[in-house]
């Protein structure tokens, strides 16, 4: 499985459409193809900052979502941003819940 976690650091007057944009498409991602979760969370330091957690089935699952109008659609965010989003993948061990970092399950 698939961990993507996509840091969203807006600006604090386009939170409104910032929130509104990111749980349509949280809603949408979900029923993609091998989506099995995608959760929108908003950081408790810093309102301006939102995390877009998503998990896949396979590779080709989430290489077929980075082709994808979903991300399309994020990735026009640009003009509510204080910053470029931000995107990470993770591998997600079988045996658990814990992530592969460096080759090895931690």
């Amino acid at each position: 499985m698939i961990v993507t976690t996509i840091k969203i650091h807006g600006l604090s007057r386009k939170r409104r459409e910032i929130i509104q944009t990111i749980k349509g498409l949280a809603d949408q991602v979900v029923k993609d193809e091998g989506c099995t979760s995608a959760d929108f969370y908003q950081d408790m330091e810093n309102k301006d900052i939102f995390y877009l957690l998503e998990e896949w089935k396979t590779i080709e699952d989430l290489e077929r979502y980075l082709n994808s109008r979903s991300l399309a659609v994020l990735l026009g965010l640009d003009n509510l941003l204080a910053e470029r989003l931000e995107i990470k993948h993770a591998v997600k061990c079988t045996a658990g819940n814990n992530m592969l970092q460096g080759g090895e399950c931690v």
